[in-house]
């Protein structure tokens, strides 16, 4: 018969590795809801987009630093907050040479409830693991915010 304290390092052991497995399955997520924008986008879901100059995927991956700009990240450094992985996309739509690229950044979460996943964008929920609705709703942002008069960027 096992210890009190035998008891209670297995059952520490255990609860670690559920939430090891929880937090790794939401980073993945997180990299899948990425690359399925992509797709949804028409464009691979590669890191880079292959040819004599390699690019950059057009939907990067990452976070926004504390002085407002995007930094890509692998998913294995996207953040836990609460029960969610917070995590930016980056979309790059055009430029006018290498020093004037247009993007837009989107704040996203992902968790999972009860078996289902869940993405959330701008105080909006999404159900998954398909996340249509939500890229169609990122596209139409991103939309607006390349018609949007007065747009500095432009």
């Amino acid at each position: 018969m096992a210890t009190r304290i035998e008891q209670l390092r297995s059952l520490y052991s255990e609860a670690r590795q559920a939430n090891d497995a929880y937090w790794a399955d939401l980073r993945k997520m997180a990299e899948r809801i990425r690359k399925d924008f992509a797709h949804y986008l028409g464009v691979s879901d590669a890191a880079y987009t292959p040819g004599p100059l390699s690019v950059p995927n057009p939907v990067l991956i990452g976070h926004v630093n504390d002085g407002g700009y995007f930094t890509p990240a692998s998913i294995e450094s996207l953040k836990a907050q609460g029960d969610a992985i917070q995590f930016s996309l980056k979309l790059s739509y055009g430029s006018s040479g290498p020093e004037d690229e247009r993007y837009k950044i989107f704040d996203l979460a992902v968790r999972n409830k009860h078996e289902v996943y869940e993405a959330s964008y701008a105080g909006e929920s999404f159900k998954g693991p398909i996340f249509s609705e939500l890229y169609a709703r990122l596209v139409t942002e991103c939309k607006e915010s390349i018609a949007a008069v007065g747009d500095p960027r432009l």
